[in-house]
């Protein structure tokens, strides 16, 4: 079952208006957990009033939790609230028509209290050790994050630096199945 998580810190639902609190949501992981059934949740890095340090604790919160994740990175698609509130307390890095601000995985755009660097570094973090190989290993067991690129040849070179240049501990790991 896939929950739309979102963020741990509770704030937050104050400020994105999903209807639910973040105690809602604890709840229902366990309920999920207590039914036996399989949980995955969806995480989004960079939501409004967001900063690196609350992000952390949503890594944290999930590594406790022990839940499958599939990470992304807020995007302020035009004509939406979060495009408005971009306008107001960040500013566009990239347009948000742009064909890699579909994928989720590109930084559209930075705040003060979270900067770009921060952003890609959480989100190849969370990637890398908070993700589906981390939480789950013996269901996606040969996870490998393929960056941007033209072609698969410069998406796998690209997702080598990435790897190596954020978590060089664990580069054989990350990308061969020891």
């Amino acid at each position: 079952v896939s929950i739309g998580v979102q963020d741990a810190t509770p704030e937050t639902y104050v400020h994105i208006n999903t209807g639910e609190k973040f105690e809602d949501i604890v709840q229902a992981i366990k309920i999920l957990r207590d039914t036996g059934l399989p949980i995955m949740a969806s995480m989004v890095i960079g939501l409004p009033y967001s900063t690196y340090q609350s992000t952390l604790k949503s890594l944290e919160f999930i590594k406790k939790m022990k839940i499958r994740t599939c990470w992304f990175l807020a995007t302020p698609f035009k004509g939406t609230k979060l495009y408005q509130w971009v306008q107001n307390h960040g500013h566009l890095l990239a347009s948000p028509d742009c064909k890699e601000a579909f994928s989720f995985r590109k930084v559209i755009f930075e705040t003060p209290e979270f900067s770009k660097e921060e952003r890609l570094k959480l989100y190849y973090k969370a990637n890398m050790e908070y993700s589906f190989h981390e939480m789950a290993p013996d269901l996606y067991p040969y996870e490998v994050i393929f960056y941007e690129g033209e072609n698969v040849f410069t998406r796998m070179w690209n997702s080598f630096v990435i790897v190596w240049k954020y978590n060089r501990r664990r580069f054989v790991k990350h990308f061969f199945v020891v």
